[in-house]
Parts: C-alpha cells; sequence; structure tokens
C-alpha cells in the first residue's frame, strides 16, 4: 500500500474546505441531519442541475462528521459525474477509498471488504442519475455487506432502490436568494452595496427561479452588470450566465451546459415534449398538456419521467399542474425553435385553440365576467392566456379579440388590470374591419367596463358610446345599457342610471338568459340605494338575492350582501349592516375577487367610523387606501380620503382632514365623478366652517349643493344646504340662511333618513341659537327662553342620531359652541371667577353656589388637571390623551373608549355650570385664558 493510500485510509474525511459560505438551507440539513440520527441507510437528495445538492451533502456530510454523530466514524465524497458504466462508477470509489482495484478480485467485492473493514461511515455519491441501472448490481451489495456504512446519493432522479429517503432539494427561499447573491457579488466587487440594489436584486432572484448555480452565475457578473443590467438581459440568460472560475466543474460552467446534461439524458419522444412544453406559461394541468403536446406522445408517462429527471415540476393542490423553471422553460423553447418553423407554429396553435376554447365555454356557461368568476381551475391561466395574447398583438384580429375578452374575464376581478385594459385597449386598436360586428360590441363594452371599474370615465364612456352606435343584438345590448347605467351611476346621474337599468333589464329578460337579468337587477338596486331611494332598494334587493342564490351566483350574491348592508346602515341598524358586510366579505374571499373584497372592506371600516370607533376606524381605511393604491382602484381610492378626513374633523384634527379631502376632492373633480365629488365638498365645508374660514366654507358648499341639485342628488343637497345655513348664521345672514335651511328641510322630507333629519335640525338650531340672542338683546327675554328651550330639546332629539353619524356629530359640536357662549353669564365668558379647592372636591362659579363633586373622582381629578395647566400656562389646551391619563389613571382602554369617556366628563361639567368656562380647540381642551383662579381650601371664603 502506497503512503498515499495510508494517509487516505487513516483520515476521516475527504471534504475540503469550503471556500465560500454556505447559505440557506436550514430546513434540508435539519432533515437530511434527523435521517442519519435515525439511522436511515440510504439518503437521496434529488433536484435539477444547479439546485446545490452537491454542496448541500457536502455540508450536511461535514456537520454529522462535526457533531460526532454516533456510529460514524468518517464521511467520504466520491464524484460521480464522469461515470456511465459499472466499472467506471466501482473505480471512482476505489480511488475515492484509495482501495487498489487490482488482480482478477471482483471490483465490486474489493471496495465492500474495504466499507466492512472501515465502518462506520457515510459515503457521499454525487451525480449518479446517469448510474441509476448499475446501482442494484453495486450499492445494494455494499449495503447488504457493509451494514455500518450510510449512503447519501445526489441525482436528478430518484433510484428507487428499497428502502430510499428522498430529500426533494427545490429553489431556494427568497430571503436565502437574496442573501446568496449578495455575498457572492461582494466576492467579485466588495463595494458592492446590497441597500442600493435590493428591488432589482429580489426580482433577479426570482427571475432566475431562486436557482444557486444561476444566482451565482449572475453574481459573478456583477463586477460589469448591475442587478438592474443583468434583469434586462436575462433573455440571454442560459449564455449570460457562466463562471469565470477556471477551475469550475463543466457542469456547472454555464447555465446551458447544467442543462445540456439533463437534455442528453432523455429519451427522443422526452425531449419532444420538453421542447413542446415550452409553449406554456406559468404552469399547465394533464388535460393541457394532453391537448397540446404531440399526439403520438403517451402523456401520463412522458410527465412523469420529465418530473423524475426534475425538469418539470409537479405542483399539487385541489388541480394537480406542472410547471417549468423559467430557465428550464428558455432552454426547451430553443429547442422548439430548432425544431422549425413549422413545428413551432403547430404547437402555438394548439395551445392558443385549446385555451380559448376552454375559457369561451365558461363564458357561454356562466356569462363570465360580470354574473360569475370563472372557477378557479382556469383562474390560474392568465399566463398561458397572456401568451396568446403576446403571440397576436402585432397581427391583430379575431384571435386577439376572442383572448382580450377571455382574459377580461379571468382577470376582471382578480387582476391585474392594468394589464388586462391595456390588452383590451390593443384588440380594439388592431381589430380591422373584418371583426364579427357582435363580437367587436362585446369588446368595446367589455373596455367600457374595465376603464369604469379603474375610475376612468372618460375612456370608459368613449368606448360605450362606439358599442351602442353598433347595430344592437341580443346579449350585447343589454350588456351595453348595464354598462351604461353603472357608468351613469358613477357620474352622479342617478336618473339617467336608473332610466337605462330599467332598458337593460327589459332586453336581458327578453333575451331569455336569467343571469343577464339578475346582473340588471342588481345593477338598478344599486343606483336604488345610491339615490336613497330605499323602500324600493330593499323590495328588489331581497328579489336578487334570491335569484343569486337559485342560480348558483356567489359573485352577485356577495355583491347583494353588500348592497344589503349598506340599506341596513341607511335605516342606523349597524349590526346588521355589519353583519351582511362580513357575509359579503367572506364570499369575495373565497372568490377571489378584489375589487368586492376592497369595498366590502371599505363598508366595514364606515361602520367603525359611523360609531365613532376612530382608531379602528383610521386603521381599516388606511388599509383600504393602501389596497386600492396598489390595484388601481382610483375612485375608491379618493372616497376612502375623504372619510379619512371625516374621521379626522370627527376627532377634531382639522389640519389632517383638511388635507384627506384635497385629495380625495381632486380625484374625484379629474374622474367626472360627481356625485362623490359633491359628497367630499360637503365635508370639507364643514371643515372650513368648524376652522373658522367662513368664505371657504360658503364657496365649497355651495359648490357641493350645485353639483347635488343637478344630479338629484337628495341627501347632499339636505346636508350642504344645511351645513351652509349655519356658515350664513356666522356670516350675519338671517335671511340667506333661513333660506338655506328651508331647501335642506325640503330635500330631508323626501328621506326616510333619521341622519339625515338630525343633521338637519342640529344646524337649524344654530340658527335658534342666534334668533334667542337676537331676543334678548330686544329685551324679549321670554321668547329667547323658549328658543333656548328649543336648542336643548334639539341637542337630545339629535342625540341618537349622533351615535352613528359624524356629520351629526360635528352640526351638535358647533351647535354646543355656540350654546355655551350664548348662555355665558355676562362678564363671564371672557373672563370671570372660578374658586377650586386643592383637591377639586368641589368649585365655585363667583358669587354662585358650591356645586360638589366629593363623589365624582373622575370629574374632580380631570378639573384639577385644567386647574394646575391655567395656573402654570394659561392658553395651553390638553390633549383627550392627556386627560384621559389626569381623570383615570392608570388604566389602560382602546383609544376611541378613552375619547368618548373624556367627552362625557366635560359635558358633565359644563352642565354643571363650567359651560363657558371649558373651551375646545384643535389640540384639545383648556379653561378660558382669562378666568381668575382661586384655591380657596374653605367653600365659604
Amino acid at each position: 500500500m502506497t503512503a498515499a493510500a495510508i494517509s487516505v485510509r487513516w483520515s476521516a474525511t475527504n471534504l475540503s474546505e469550503e471556500r465560500t459560505s454556505f447559505v440557506g438551507r436550514q430546513d434540508d440539513l435539519t432533515a437530511l441531519g434527523r435521517a442519519l440520527a435515525t439511522g436511515e441507510r440510504l439518503v437521496t437528495l434529488v433536484g435539477p442541475g444547479g439546485s446545490g445538492k452537491t454542496r448541500l451533502a457536502r455540508r450536511a456530510g461535514a456537520i454529522a462528521l462535526e457533531s460526532n454523530s454516533p456510529k460514524l466514524e468518517a464521511v467520504w465524497f466520491c464524484d460521480l459525474a464522469e461515470a456511465r458504466s459499472v466499472g467506471e462508477l466501482t473505480a471512482a470509489v476505489g480511488r475515492t477509498l484509495a482501495v487498489p482495484l487490482e488482480g482478477t478480485a471482483d471490483p465490486i467485492e474489493q471496495i465492500a471488504h474495504a466499507l466492512v473493514a472501515r465502518q462506520p461511515l457515510l459515503l457521499v455519491l454525487d451525480n449518479v442519475e446517469q448510474l441509476v441501472s448499475a446501482l442494484p448490481a453495486t450499492l445494494d451489495v455494499w449495503r447488504a455487506r457493509a451494514r455500518e456504512v450510510r449512503f447519501m446519493l445526489t441525482s436528478r432522479v430518484r433510484t428507487r432502490l428499497e428502502g430510499e429517503t428522498v430529500v426533494e432539494v427545490g429553489p431556494l427561499g427568497e430571503a436565502d436568494a437574496a442573501r446568496l447573491f449578495e455575498e457572492r457579488a461582494r466576492k467579485v466587487l466588495p463595494s458592492f452595496d446590497a441597500r442600493l440594489h435590493e428591488a432589482a436584486t429580489h426580482e433577479l432572484v426570482r427571475r432566475l427561479d431562486h436557482s444557486p448555480l444561476a444566482i451565482e452565475l449572475a453574481a459573478a457578473r456583477v463586477k460589469v452588470l448591475p442587478p438592474a443590467k443583468l434583469l434586462s438581459r436575462l433573455a440571454q440568460r442560459l449564455d449570460l450566465l457562466r463562471s469565470g472560475h477556471r477551475d469550475a466543474l463543466p457542469r456547472h460552467a454555464s447555465l446551458r451546459s447544467a442543462l445540456d446534461g439533463s437534455w442528453e439524458m432523455l429519451e427522443a419522444s422526452d425531449r419532444v415534449a420538453l421542447a413542446e412544453s415550452s409553449v406554456f406559461h406559468g404552469g399547465f394541468t394533464l388535460e393541457a398538456a394532453e391537448a397540446v403536446l404531440a399526439p403520438e406522445a403517451m402523456v401520463v408517462d412522458v410527465l412523469e419521467r420529465l418530473v423524475e429527471q426534475s425538469l418539470i415540476v409537479r405542483d399539487d393542490g385541489d388541480d394537480v399542474r406542472f410547471r417549468l423553471y423559467e430557465t428550464v422553460r428558455e432552454y426547451a423553447a430553443g429547442k422548439l425553435t430548432d425544431a422549425g418553423p413549422l413545428e413551432e407554429e403547430a404547437v402555438s396553435g394548439r395551445h392558443s385553440q385549446y385555451f380559448l376554447g376552454e375559457i369561451e365555454r365558461e363564458m357561454s356557461e356562466k356569462l363570465v365576467p360580470w354574473c360569475a368568476l370563472p372557477d378557479r381551475r382556469l383562474a390560474a391561466e392568465v399566463d398561458n392566456l397572456m401568451a396568446v395574447v403576446r403571440r397576436h398583438e402585432s397581427r391583430g384580429g379575431e384571435t386577439l379579440v376572442r383572448a382580450a375578452l377571455c382574459l377580461d374575464a379571468l382577470t376582471s376581478m382578480r387582476g391585474p388590470r392594468e394589464t388586462h385594459r391595456s390588452v383590451l385597449d390593443a384588440a380594439i386598436a388592431t381589430a380591422g374591419p373584418a371583426i364579427d360586428g357582435d363580437l367587436f360590441a362585446r369588446l368595446l363594452v367589455t373596455s367600457a367596463n374595465a376603464h369604469r371599474v379603474l375610475g376612468e370615465l372618460a375612456a370608459a364612456r368613449r368606448d360605450l358610446d362606439r358599442a351602442l352606435s353598433l347595430p344592437a343584438r341580443g346579449k350585447s345590448a343589454a350588456l351595453a345599457n348595464i354598462v351604461g347605467a353603472e357608468l351613469s351611476a358613477d357620474s352622479g346621474e342617478l336618473d339617467a342610471a336608473r332610466r337605462t337599468a330599467e332598458l337593460a333589464i327589459s332586453l336581458a329578460s327578453a333575451s331569455d338568459d336569467p343571469r343577464l337579468t339578475l346582473l340588471a337587477l342588481y345593477t338598478l338596486v344599486r343606483i336604488h340605494v345610491d339615490a336613497d331611494d330605499l323602500t324600493p332598494a330593499r323590495d328588489r334587493a331581497d328579489e336578487a338575492l334570491a335569484m343569486a342564490r337559485k342560480l348558483g351566483s356567489p359573485l352577485i350574491e356577495s355583491r347583494m350582501l353588500k348592497q344589503m348592508g349598506v340599506i341596513a346602515g341607511r335605516a342606523a341598524n349597524l349590526p346588521l349592516a355589519e353583519e351582511y358586510y362580513r357575509a359579503s366579505l367572506a364570499l369575495a374571499r373565497e372568490l377571489g375577487d378584489s375589487y368586492l373584497e376592497v369595498t366590502a372592506n371599505f363598508n366595514l371600516a364606515h361602520v367603525a367610523e359611523r360609531r365613532g370607533d376612530h382608531e379602528r376606524a383610521l386603521s381599516a381605511f388606511a388599509d383600504v387606501v393602501a389596497l386600492s393604491a396598489g390595484a388601481g382602484f382610483r375612485r375608491v381610492y379618493a372616497v376612502a380620503q375623504n372619510h379619512l378626513g371625516l374621521i379626522e374633523h370627527d376627532r377634531g384634527r382639522l389640519d389632517q382632514a383638511r388635507l384627506h379631502h384635497a385629495e380625495g376632492n381632486a380625484i374625484h373633480r379629474e374622474m367626472g365623478n360627481h356625485r362623490s365629488e359633491a359628497h367630499g365638498l360637503e365635508a370639507a365645508g364643514l371643515v372650513a366652517l368648524e376652522a373658522g374660514r367662513l368664505d371657504e366654507a360658503s364657496a365649497l358648499l355651495e359648490r357641493a349643493l350645485s353639483i347635488a341639485d343637478a344630479a338629484n342628488l337628495t341627501t347632499i343637497v339636505a346636508g350642504s344646504a344645511a351645513a351652509l345655513a349655519s356658515v350664513l348664521v356666522e356670516l350675519e345672514q338671517p335671511s340667506a340662511a333661513q333660506e338655506a335651511i328651508s331647501g335642506a328641510q325640503e330635500a330631508a322630507k323626501k328621506l326616510t333618513r333619521s341622519d339625515v333629519n338630525g343633521i338637519v335640525l342640529a344646524h337649524e338650531a344654530r340658527l335658534w341659537v342666534a334668533d334667542a340672542c337676537e331676543a334678548r338683546t330686544r329685551g324679549d327675554s321670554a321668547h329667547a327662553d323658549e328658543l333656548f328651550a328649543a336648542v336643548k330639546r334639539a341637542q337630545q332629539e339629535t342625540a341618537a342620531v349622533a351615535t352613528h353619524s359624524p356629520h351629526c356629530r360635528i352640526a351638535r359640536r358647533l351647535l354646543a359652541r355656540a350654546l355655551d357662549a350664548a348662555l355665558a353669564t355676562p362678564g363671564e365668558s371672557a373672563g370671570g371667577s372660578l374658586a377650586v379647592p386643592a383637591d377639586a372636591r368641589w368649585f365655585r362659579r363667583g358669587d354662585g353656589g358650591v356645586v360638589d363633586l366629593s363623589t365624582r373622582r373622575s370629574l374632580r381629578l380631570l378639573l384639577l388637571k385644567l386647574c394646575v395647566v391655567h395656573a402654570e400656562h394659561a392658553g395651553q389646551a390638553l390633549s383627550l390623551d392627556a386627560l384621559f391619563e389626569a381623570g383615570w389613571p392608570g388604566e389602560n382602554i382602546v383609544q376611541s373608549a378613552a375619547h368618548r369617556r373624556v367627552y362625557t366628563a366635560i359635558g358633565t361639567l359644563r352642565d354643571l355650570g363650567l359651560r363657558d368656562l371649558l373651551i375646545r380647540r384643535d389640540d384639545g381642551y383648556l379653561l378660558s385664558p382669562d378666568v381668575r383662579l382661586a384655591f380657596p381650601a374653605d367653600p365659604t371664603v
């Protein structure tokens, strides 16, 4: 035996020191460690070329040796990449173990004797995929003879030997993939700053399928091509990504060389199938493969072999799907191109016709996209449909029109909407005169609806007008009128919307398609709700909901539940409204309808807003804003901004409220959404009124009133006119104020909504306060007292409404301030005296009576805090949070509930005699800066 052989014989391992860091794979290492620790004798790491099997096996072996794993004294690594036969396999193992395979003895037996002599050990056999047929004659013998030797194999296929434990080696996780790129990039460019390339790096490793080899090869290029540049050149990834290391193994020299090895191992039929599979994008089903791949192929068997070779990935779920890694797909696409243009065109044609046929059949059966969603099996085919679009977008014609309509069916509710809208635009632009007129009309109507959902009302109207100019034919005419009704409603033209919806119902009924009638009926319900016609809305909603359930249309059922929630909310039944919204949201999530999910969440946020639960409402609307911005729902985004403004106004943060309204109203104006703009202008006018910017308030409310009058938006007419009346009182224009409040009352009479009546009454009472002050000035104290009594009754009557209406809460707050100022004792409003002892157990105004607070701890603590701050920093306000902490020290409750406690306590102190001394500002409450404060110990002093 040579000296080198003796040295190898007594070494514990031939694993060399790792030259680069090992990244990720903790779960795989744990699984391998567990398998070795529990005595598994044959473990195979299976994965595609470049997935990091070799590095993982070496790392697992080193850890096992370092951890002094029981029954393991050595680890030996043998590279079998060049072996192709039993003889080459035994020769490679013999070299690794320094076993001289000499003489006539069977080399398999010689290695078996060596293994018995050296056990316990772990033998790692790397790259055995081309030797699977040789393993029963070799590895099985060694396993039988050397019972304390364990074998770890790496392979692109399973060996299917008895007792084999398989560990699937897939792509790296996203975080580990990015970290691998960063670490290898710093090896070639030490100054590489990952923070400057974070987005490009994550997109790059995603496009590289999180494959370790591809990532390492890409990182090696970073000295010349930063991540963003690499991304732009990925179309040539197979040749771009190659190693610059002279000692790189041939199979790791480039992506192409890694895949060449796999390709060479395939049978001829499997090569054809893999090349043809490159026409699929985003995965495919067995049925799709049988329809698209070469008809002579036994597809089930071919797919099984390609999965075994780790060239096609099988994803198990409700429906089994297959997919190619993007790198493999690009390689296979090159092979399909090599087969010639006729073959490539034939496969592409079969692919297009299969997916168009499947989706069109679904559309015909379910009236997709508006009345039902396609099932999830077809919804998964967006990428395949986009591949059809890309093939035909330069040619235009009927196939592109069909593909655009199918794409709308798959994406109109689930997204991505920007993509499908651009495809619709391209199909319209390239349709050509030969396109069937009815098919083109459907395309235009579909495009109009897509633009409408995204809030692009002018573009929607343009396409719809073109569709309506074509000869009306059956379903297309009904669909055009349904979209027209929705579009008119979105623009605030409710009378026109109602007429168009009723025409749509008539046309749908004539088509003998109950699903189309259901869709038109839903549209009419939505318009009734927008117009506050709650009785017909409720009746038709019940009808539509029953019809949706009978026809099995969960999408319309979800939409109807949302509308019924709105109806319940308008009737001030917030618990029932919330119940409907949650039911609608559950269905929306089940269906994957992102638009309906966003709007259902919007309505739940609105319930919290109406209840005065500010923190919950702010958080919920902020989520809606983020989701709407991401999905491109500009109309929802803008309305949510208005609601954020209303919440901030309700909590007294006027500057923030003003900013939210400005953003929302600008979008409404740009979109031509008159109804939402009128709502937003009314809300912004209220902010200006409370902030004392009376000219601005007047202009905003008059504009809101003008839009609402023109569009017959009765609710907004009532609210805007009532708020305008309060502005005109402040501007000392009593006649104009009375005229405005009369207009508000006339509008409110047309409605059956308690919240609208409460808002109008609160603003009307503001006029009574002014009249009472005038009567008192004239010396008519009796009439003044009557008016003040009427104001207090109005406060009592609107208290219930204020629990579910932020507009009413704001109107009541404005009324309370005016009443406080009017009822202040002469001389006291600007100052006066207040006596409060050090423990605030009582207080006394001027020469008035003593008010006992001895049993009202929270009131005492609140008053004391206000007095201390006044004494030390007159004119400084205390926030609601600071007042809560003072009155209820140590308590930890939801902020909105805490604020309600403070409001109640302040109201009580005012009712006990401090009405004009407790001043409310944007930043909180304070005692009037002019009050003279004393701290006597004795109430008689």
